[in-house]
């Protein structure tokens, strides 16, 4: 019992230290630009403003996103929302330094019995696709929407590999809908048969018991896009309307991007150079919006699931 006691503090501390270094390190390597940033004086008076409901916003995305997660877990187990605050605030922190925060299930693993491990990583992920397909198409209906904008500067390759995307998407959406023909194929390979009981269980869970997740997975976009778009406005961007059609595009962009984590900056940095080109915004001033986002949904949270994972008692 010690030992197991013992591997589990130092399995917190682990996460925790690599999350407080990979932020220094990130915040360190911007340090130089922060002298080029320029704000429209009228705006600064709304500063303070900005910062309550960004923090506010924030609040609510977390708290979407633990429901979400209260209601994926219920075929398992059911948790009270006090947990699963935690357990998605040290998600946050195990997942922000590894790549497509593939890592973000084992902060929140901590908190469950061993033996639901598996069973809730499954979840974990069914979770994650459904919140990629409702930035998929949302992002994809406002490129329609958009399209004179981005016509002028997308090179035919960009439309080629967003149409690849798009059938990825319409082929997710069939899979999520059929899910006893995904189970009869998975169930074919050998390997599988040794995870035959998960498969089974998932492809038990009634279609209509998950659907809240699709819900809160819309409303954690819209609280994203509405962050993103009062950033812009404070930073000098005033059309509601262009706002509206091509954040999302943004959020899609990013998010199917490949990407690794020292590179996650960068990324999200030249993907809203491409996106918010036309916008008349300075260079500086779009690296720093989607600079104080990620501080903002990447990097508060995964302080915060730090010190509960550092907090954490085994029961």
């Amino acid at each position: 019992m010690g030992s197991k006691l013992t591997k589990g503090r130092w399995g917190g501390a682990v996460i925790a230290i690599a999350s407080f270094v990979y932020i220094a390190f990130r915040l360190h390597s911007y340090g130089d630009h922060w002298d080029a940033i320029s704000i429209q004086n009228e705006k600064l008076k709304w500063l303070p403003w900005l910062c309550l409901v960004q923090l506010f916003l924030l609040s609510l995305n977390i708290w979407f996103e633990s429901k979400k997660w209260q209601v994926l877990l219920r075929p398992v187990i059911r948790i009270q929302s006090a947990l699963s605050i935690k357990m998605v605030l040290a998600g946050f922190a195990s997942g922000i330094f590894t790549p497509a925060k593939i890592g973000e299930p084992i902060g929140r693993l901590m908190f469950l019995p061993k033996k639901e491990w598996a069973k809730a990583t499954i979840l974990h992920y069914l979770g994650a696709v459904i919140q990629n397909v409702i930035i998929f198409v949302v992002g994809m209906a406002g490129l329609v929407l958009s399209w004179n904008y981005f016509s002028i500067h997308l090179s035919p390759a960009t439309w080629i590999y967003i149409l690849a995307l798009c059938a990825l998407v319409i082929v997710t959406l069939v899979l999520l809908f059929h899910k006893a023909w995904v189970k009869k194929a998975l169930l074919r390979w050998g390997y599988i048969h040794k995870i035959k009981d998960l498969v089974e269980e998932l492809g038990s869970i009634p279609l209509w018991s998950v659907a809240p997740v699709f819900l809160y997975s819309f409303l954690r976009f819209v609280v994203y896009n509405s962050q993103l778009f009062m950033l812009l406005w404070f930073l000098g961007y005033d059309s509601l309307w262009m706002g509206i059609v091509i954040i999302p595009v943004y959020f899609m962009l990013i998010t199917v991007a490949p990407s690794f984590f020292l590179a996650d900056i960068g990324v999200r940095g030249s993907v809203a150079l491409f996106v918010f080109a036309e916008l008349g915004l300075s260079d500086v001033n779009i690296v720093l919006i989607v600079t104080v986002l990620w501080l903002l949904n990447q990097v508060v949270p995964a302080l915060l699931g730090s010190v509960m994972v550092l907090l954490k008692k085994k029961r």
